[in-house]
């Protein structure tokens, strides 16, 4: 039966300690580190686009329509990237350094001697707040609709927004979609739960269309970030390998416009931009202190060299991208649905003050 998931093999066995929150390995003390090798996996990032349409009447009858637009970027194991590290390569002739080796749950390396865990701002540009306000006049027939006493009544489409929408007459349409980075083609996002039973009715009502939102993120639109670290030319360095973001840019369009009612640029862990972190020459006498750790998208945040004499090369990468990704704790989910809450409160108050100025609190 093959293997799943990262592992650690022996060759031969000595002192090992295995402590499990996430995986921590850690081989030290005096006992002579045996030949184990530590399997992990480069992360990958996968993207989803969120967005909710917020649709109202002015007075003047025109179709104001407010778009707020969130991606969502989870970070992950990529299956396809099983790395191997093996910890005779800190070892030298005749000394053997202490070696921990920390991975995440799903068997992300987080770090090689430390116990540092970073995060990165993985979302660089969006415009989270509110696109562009739309003002399309609200044309079109109405539809014969049958109330509950029998009577046929024609519904437009402002009355049919004020019908179905709350109570400041505002309907929100939601639209979601996972992308596929990249792709050629336009990528459709989907009406989720009752918005495409309200995009088809509104659509009977005007020659506008009120959805048909599309994603496009083509090849062009990716930067590969630069690697933190290089590899000297040409010395037969022992190293361990990493993938570095890649910069994504990423549109959205709506019905037949060609206008953008978004853009927004995102950092992603992708296949393709690996890259190698030399590990320290192993001296004769004496010993290297070696130190590397990871953010959860996989970004290298600390790099250390020391040699026994206390002087030391210390890289600290934590800025490289700034600020703080969200984690998978429920505290964290908490407040991303608390933000999501207040956003949606504060897109719809934004609408209404842009129909009603004269009644905007």
């Amino acid at each position: 039966m093959p293997e799943v998931g990262p592992s650690l093999s022996f060759k031969t066995s000595n002192m090992l300690l295995g402590l499990l929150s996430g995986t921590l390995i850690a081989v030290s003390g005096c006992a002579k580190i045996p030949d184990v090798s530590s399997q992990y996996y480069l992360t990958k990032s996968a993207l989803r686009l969120d967005v909710s349409r917020a649709l109202r009447c002015s007075g003047g009858g025109q179709l104001e329509i407010t778009d707020a637009v969130s991606p969502v970027i989870s970070n992950f194991a990529d299956p396809a990237s099983l790395q191997e590290f093996d910890l005779k390569k800190l070892k030298g002739p005749f000394t053997d350094p202490s070696v921990t080796v920390t991975l995440s749950e799903d068997g992300r390396l987080q770090g090689i001697n430390s116990t540092q865990t970073g995060t990165a701002r993985q979302i660089v540009e969006s415009a989270l707040g509110f696109a562009k306000t739309l003002g399309v006049k609200a044309v079109g027939v109405g539809v014969l609709e049958k109330s509950p006493d029998g009577t046929v009544k024609e519904i437009t489409l402002c009355e049919y927004i004020v019908k179905h929408g709350n109570k400041n007459g505002i309907l929100t349409l939601q639209y979601s979609a996972q992308m596929t980075v990249p792709l050629s083609a336009p990528q459709k996002l989907k009406p989720v739960g009752a918005t495409a039973v309200y995009e088809e009715e509104l659509n009977k009502r005007t020659t506008e269309s009120v959805g048909n939102l599309r994603a496009h993120i083509h090849p062009s639109d990716l930067a590969k970030l630069k690697h933190p670290v290089t590899a000297p030319a040409g010395e037969n360095n022992e190293t361990i390998r990493a993938r570095q973001l890649t910069r994504v840019k990423a549109r959205i369009l709506a019905g037949t416009s060609t206008t953008p009612i978004w853009k927004g640029t995102v950092l992603m862990a992708l296949r393709g931009n690996e890259y190698e972190i030399p590990l320290p020459k192993t001296p004769a006498f004496g010993k290297n202190e070696f130190v590397v750790a990871f953010s959860d998208a996989g970004t290298l945040t600390t790099l250390k060299y020391a040699s026994e004499s206390g002087t030391s090369d210390a890289i600290s990468l934590a800025n490289t991208t700034v600020g703080d990704l969200q984690g998978p704790s429920a505290a964290d989910q908490a407040k991303a649905l608390q933000a999501e809450a207040d956003l949606i409160k504060q897109r719809e108050r934004l609408a209404a003050c842009r129909a009603d100025p004269t009644n905007c609190n």
